[in-house]
Order: structure tokens, then C-alpha cells, then sequence
């Protein structure tokens, strides 16, 4: 197409609005026709309708195919200082295509801090040596709407759009499309200085560094410090960091946008970030987006966040997948912060190494270690790690509420729900549950290694096994803690309901793990007002460790071990709890080989099974305690042949009963008078789970209680 001058085909549409008492007038923008097969229209090329409007001039262009022969392979229309609207006739961008046929950029814009827009055109085989193949915007606040970028390509950044902004409004994209851009940044956008994305669709996009779709880096000079995605699809973005997005040193908020299938790296690569989102020394707040069978060459197979702040808002995450770590979110970066409220993590795997969902703080690597990692009613299901930790793997700053995670496998390694590394500041659990952990040998559910503080209260932890196929000395049930013995932080479970948990079956009868609930090494750790039911392992069958045990009710079943309830450690303390347990060999309540003390406490149902070891009155007694132990106010009620073994002091007010103990004897001397009344209205109204005035087992001292005791006066 030859390029015409305006000459008298130019149509300029003035008007004047007259202002009462002598009143000003004021011009309204010119509208320039432009029509490439029409030798009437006012111009047959874009450029020329430009090169002749003014500031506010709107460019209207009919279907047509609208490209340059210049020799200099400038743009095809270059736009500079004008604040312009260019506006395609047609509904369909593909009937108005401008067309770099691989030889040129489409577009350029510089220096017009005014509105500025260009609607419904197709940008078509746009090239360039440098920056931004399809069209490059420089200090210009231009708005793309229904757009579509098509096959453009730059040596440089920006495939589709590279944008350098230092003007109040950054541009904005809404209902475009970008279809097979590729550049070294930025795919198909490479912009510095903000770029706002609605309702926009990418697809096979490419960028051979990093942001397979788009690169942000910086803020927007105006009065937000943030860019904005919303309602936006990223489909096979490829990029060896973000294979969707890359933000360095950016702010974004997105919201409602889907990832789907997008890459980072590739499937053998030693690299590769971030399949879906890549946020480094930046922030990134995302709402209720997807993010579908998102993939890293290395880590990260949802999204990547180094050294930067994340939060997540009713995000899923979907068969996401890593090869080394992290297949969902991968945190990294001591200055890096990640809050998750509401989301959902299903089917996400690390097909080689560990944290099949959220990693963030990978082993043997502490400088990468994120800062805090914060869980808030997030769900996680069905997800896979060839390591350690299906599900999180974290530094101990972890704080989760009201998390659900669901049967999750961790193979070879343990912490399928949760592994914690470091001591940290501390993490706290609160009701959350925890259901179906498998693992072989490690703990089927929660790990914790050389860590501080730790606290679970109201959490639930059921059906976690450790299916080993031995019984070395890595084989733990549902928790295995091992602490930093040099720090005094507290451990501490409270409100806790384990049941089902524990090593599981080697064969008949035969259980792996120690510590069928809660194994602790290194420090001690407290127990209040928690039960313990059907937990299983070689040895104790619910605990095994150094334990200040109070208010709880505990069972338990060990095979050739020790201690069908608990294994527990010199120092430990055993106060208002109910015990019951069975074992095939040893001890079918307690084991203790040091001193401990036990106050107020029930023993009660402690059988031996006798599978393995056959009937050794000593070795089948209900409790074997170490020397010093000391026993007070308890009752130990239904055992055969022997309650306890061991040279143990009898500080007074224990009972023996070999048959049953009835519940309303409060205190154990085999009547029920006002001794037993005395007892319940004493603790009449408290919290009393285990305790022996506790005579229905709901919890708590109550009328209910009062009636039994009335009953069998």
C-alpha cells in the first residue's frame, strides 16, 4: 500500500458550543477516516492519518491489511507526543490487521501523557531486533482494548508489547489476546513502570529468560504501587523462571485469573521457577485464581516467591508438579513472607525430592529459608512427594488454623502433612486435622527436625501410618519431634484427639514405628487434655518419649515393645489421666526404665495378648516402672497377672482392683459415699478431661456426674 497525503479527503469535524454573557467556545476532537481500499476515504494509511491528527483526534480505520514498504524497517505507524484514539470499524479485530510480516515492529508510542487508546486491531508477525515486537510504548498512557497480538517476536524484551512507563497511568490491555509471542523477557509483555491486564487471554507465549507471558519490573510512577491482573487466563506460558508471570521488584494484585499448563524450565532441567507465577523482591497479592497442571524443571510448580511477600486468597492448586521441590508454592529468601487463607492443594507431586505442595525451606539450605509461613482454612489432598512432606515443608515459623490435610504420601521420606526444619520462632497449629499421612519409615504425618517451640491445640490427627518394611531407628508413628536440646522453648499439645495413628503391620500382629501418635527426642514436651485411642507400634503405642502429661485419656497397643500406651522417659510426669493399653510382650500400660510420677491416675483393661513372647508374669505386668518412680492416688483396675513391676514407691491412695473398677469409686477405695461427692463438687464446672471425678468421660465435671455418683451411693 502507498502511502497518500491528507489533502482534501481529510474530514474534520468541528463544533462550537455558545456560552451565555459573551461565553467561550471550546473544540470537540476531529475524527479521521482511514480506509485502505478506498481512494476516497481521507487517508489509505494509518501513518499518514497520524502524521495529520492532532491531540484528541480520534482515527477511525475500516477491515483491511495495513503494513509498510519502508526500506528502514521502521514501525508501521509510529505515534509521538499525540494523544490519539485509534478505532477499528469492524466488531472483529481480524478484519483490521496491522502487519509487521516479520520485518518490522507494528507499533510504536512515545511521549503522550494524555489518553491515549487503540481498539479492535490484530497485531500480526510484529518483529524486532530490540525491544517489543508488536508494539513499544515509551512514556505513554495507552490503553489496548479488544486487541489481538499475533505471532510477534523480539530479540529482545516484549514480544507482543514492550512498555517503559514513567507517566502517572500505565497502559492497560482488556479483552486482548496474545497468541504465540516469544521474546528473551517478557514473552509476550516486558513493561518497567506498571501495566494493568483485564480480561486478557495469553496462549503459547515464550520467553527464553524469564515471564513466559509477562515481565513486570517496578512500580507504576502514580499514585498506586501496584500493578493489576484480573480475570486473565495464561495458557502453555513457557519461561525458565515464571513460565506465566515474572515480577521483579513489582507489585501485583490479581484477581480471578487461571494458569493453565504453564512451564517453567523443563522436565530434566536443573532450572526452571516458578511454572505459573515467578515473584522475586516484590509482592504479590492473588485472589481467587487457578492455577491447573502448572510445571518447574526445579521448583516451584505453581508459584515462586524469592526474597518478596505473598498472599493468597481461595487459590487452588491443582496437580501442580516440581521435579526437585515445592510442586505447588516454593518460598525462599529469609525476607520472604507467604499467607495462604482459603486455598485448596490437590494432587500436586515433587517428582524427586520433597514438599509435594508448599515448600520453604529446603534441607541442607538454610539461607533460603522463608521467614514465615501462615496457613488459614487451606485445604490439602492427594499429594505426593518422592521425598519427605507431601504436603509443607517449612522453617518452624509456621501458623495454621483450621486446616484440613487429607491422605496425602510422602515416598521413601516422612512428614507427609507437615516436616519442620530449624528452630525458627516457634510454629503454632490450631485446629486443623490431619487424616491419612502414609509414609515408609519417618513419621506418616508431622516432622520436626531440630526445631524450638512447637505448639497443636484442638487438632485431630487419624488414620497417619508409617508402613515400614523394617524397623530401624527412622521408623516413628504420626509425630516424630527431634528438638534442639539447647533451647527452653515450649512443646506443647493441647486439646489434641490422636486415634488410629501408628506403624503399620509388618505382619500379623507385628507393627513398625515407635511412638504409635507422638514420638519426642531431645527436650521434653507437655500433654493436656488430649486423647489418645487405637494408636499402634513396636513400642508405645501412643507415646514415646519425656512427657508432663495431665488431663488426658490414653490407649495404645505395642507388639514385641514396650509399653502398650506409653514409652515414657526419666522425668516424666503423669497426672489426672485415664490409661488403658494392651501388648503383645511388655508393659500394656506404661513403660518407664527411669523415675517418673504418676498422681490421680486410672489404669484400667491392661491385658497382655501374649502373641510373641508367651506369658512372663513379670515381663506381662500392667505398668514397669524404673527405680524411684513414684505412685499416688491412683487406681489401677482389671489387670492380669501383675499391676505394676519394678521397685516403685507407694506414696499412698492407690487403688488395686484386678476386676473392674466402677467409674462412680471417685477416689478408689472401692465404695461410693461422700468422699466421691466431695470429689465432684470440688471439681464441679472445670475442664477434667482423664481426671477421676470426670466419672461420664465427656470432659467435664457436671451434673451428669453428680447423678452417677448418687446412683451407686
Amino acid at each position: 500500500m502507498s502511502q497518500q497525503s491528507p489533502g482534501s479527503f481529510r474530514l474534520r469535524c468541528l463544533s462550537m458550543i455558545l456560552m451565555t454573557a459573551g461565553g467561550a467556545a471550546t473544540s470537540v476532537a476531529d475524527v479521521l477516516k482511514v480506509d485502505g481500499t478506498d481512494p476516497l476515504a481521507d487517508f489509505v494509511t494509518i501513518q499518514a492519518a497520524v502524521d495529520a491528527a492532532s491531540d484528541g483526534d480520534v482515527i477511525e480505520v475500516a477491515p483491511g491489511y495495513y503494513f509498510s514498504t519502508d526500506p528502514d524497517h521502521v514501525p508501521v505507524v509510529a505515534i509521538n507526543g499525540k494523544n490519539l484514539t485509534l478505532r477499528a470499524l469492524s466488531a472483529d479485530p481480524a478484519d483490521t490487521v496491522i502487519a509487521g510480516q516479520g520485518i518490522r515492529r507494528c507499533l510504536s508510542w512515545t511521549n503522550s501523557a494524555g489518553a491515549c487508546s487503540i481498539d479492535g486491531f490484530t497485531f500480526d508477525a510484529g518483529y524486532t531486533p530490540d525491544d517489543g515486537g508488536g508494539a513499544a510504548i515509551s512514556n505513554a498512557a495507552v490503553r489496548f482494548t479488544d486487541c489481538i497480538f499475533n505471532n510477534c517476536v523480539a530479540d529482545g524484551n516484549g514480544g507482543s508489547i514492550h512498555a517503559f512507563i514513567a507517566v502517572e497511568i500505565p497502559p492497560i490491555a482488556r479483552s486482548c489476546r496474545f497468541i504465540q509471542s516469544v521474546a528473551d523477557n517478557g514473552g509476550a509483555i516486558h513493561a518497567r513502570g506498571g501495566f494493568d491486564l483485564f480480561d486478557c487471554e495469553f496462549q503459547d507465549v515464550h520467553a527464553i529468560s524469564n515471564g513466559g507471558a509477562v515481565y513486570f519490573e517496578g512500580e507504576p510512577p502514580g499514585q498506586f504501587d501496584h500493578s493489576i491482573v484480573s480475570t486473565t487466563r495464561f495458557l502453555q506460558g513457557e519461561a525458565e523462571v515464571g513460565g506465566g508471570i515474572y515480577a521483579f521488584d513489582a507489585n501485583l494484585l490479581m484477581h480471578s485469573c487461571d494458569f493453565e499448563r504453564c512451564r517453567a524450565g523443563d522436565d530434566f532441567d536443573i532450572r526452571g521457577f516458578g511454572g505459573g507465577l515467578a515473584v522475586d523482591f516484590g509482592a504479590a497479592d492473588v485472589f481467587f485464581c487457578d492455577f491447573d497442571r502448572c510445571s518447574a524443571g526445579s521448583s516451584s510448580g505453581g508459584i515462586d516467591v524469592w526474597d518478596g511477600d505473598l498472599f493468597a486468597e481461595g487459590c487452588t492448586f491443582d496437580q501442580c508438579s516440581a521435579i526437585r521441590y515445592a510442586g505447588g508454592i516454593g518460598a525462599y529468601g529469609d525476607r520472604t513472607r507467604v499467607t495462604l487463607s482459603a486455598c485448596d492443594f490437590t494432587g500436586n507431586t515433587v517428582w524427586e525430592g520433597d514438599a509435594g505442595a508448599v515448600g520453604a525451606a529446603q534441607a541442607g539450605q538454610p539461607v533460603l529459608d522463608a521467614s514465615e509461613l501462615i496457613l488459614d482454612r487451606c485445604n490439602f489432598h492427594d499429594n505426593l512427594a518422592r521425598g519427605h512432606a507431601a504436603c509443607i515443608q517449612a522453617r518452624n515459623v509456621v501458623t495454621a488454623t483450621d486446616c484440613v490435610f487429607g491422605r496425602q504420601q510422602a515416598i521413601p521420606g516422612g512428614g507427609t502433612h507437615l516436616d519442620l526444619i530449624g528452630i525458627g520462632t516457634g510454629s503454632r497449629i490450631q485446629g486443623c486435622e490431619f487424616r491419612g499421612g502414609r509414609s515408609v519409615d519417618f513419621a506418616s504425618s508431622v516432622r520436626a527436625r531440630a526445631i524450638g517451640g512447637l505448639e497443636f491445640s484442638d487438632c485431630l490427627f487419624e488414620d497417619n501410618r508409617t508402613e515400614s518394611i523394617g524397623l530401624g531407628p527412622d521408623a516413628h508413628g504420626a509425630i516424630h519431634i527431634d528438638a534442639d536440646e539447647n533451647s527452653d522453648a515450649l512443646i506443647r499439645f493441647e486439646g489434641c484427639d490422636l486415634r488410629d495413628n501408628g506403624g503399620c503391620c509388618l505382619f500379623d500382629g507385628f507393627f513398625s514405628a515407635s511412638g504409635g501418635a507422638i514420638r519426642v527426642e531431645g527436650r521434653e514436651a507437655e500433654i493436656a487434655f488430649c486423647t489418645f485411642a487405637s494408636n499402634t507400634a513396636t513400642d508405645g503405642g501412643s507415646l514415646h518419649g519425656l512427657f508432663h502429661i495431665q488431663n488426658s485419656v490414653i490407649g495404645g497397643r505395642t507388639s514385641i515393645g514396650y509399653g502398650g500406651a506409653a514409652y515414657l522417659l526419666e522425668g516424666s510426669t503423669v497426672m489426672d489421666c485415664k490409661i488403658s493399653g494392651t501388648a503383645d510382650c511388655n508393659y500394656p500400660w506404661i513403660y518407664a526404665p527411669g523415675r517418673i510420677a504418676i498422681e490421680r491416675c486410672t489404669m484400667t483393661g491392661g491385658r497382655p495378648e501374649g502373641f510373641w513372647c508367651g506369658p512372663d508374669p513379670a515381663e506381662m505386668a500392667g505398668c514397669g516402672l524404673g527405680d524411684g518412680t513414684t505412685v499416688q492416688d491412683s487406681r489401677f483396675c482389671s489387670y492380669a497377672p501383675a499391676a505394676i513391676f519394678g521397685n516403685w514407691a507407694d506414696v499412698g491412695g492407690n487403688g488395686f482392683h484386678p476386676d473392674a473398677c466402677d467409674p462412680a469409686d471417685v477416689n478408689g477405695d472401692g465404695i461410693v459415699d461422700g468422699a466421691d461427692l466431695a470429689a465432684i463438687l470440688t471439681s464441679w464446672g472445670q475442664p477434667c478431661l482423664g481426671c477421676a471425678a470426670d466419672v461420664d468421660g465427656d470432659g467435664s465435671v457436671s451434673g451428669a456426674d453428680l447423678a452417677a455418683i448418687l446412683a451407686g451411693w
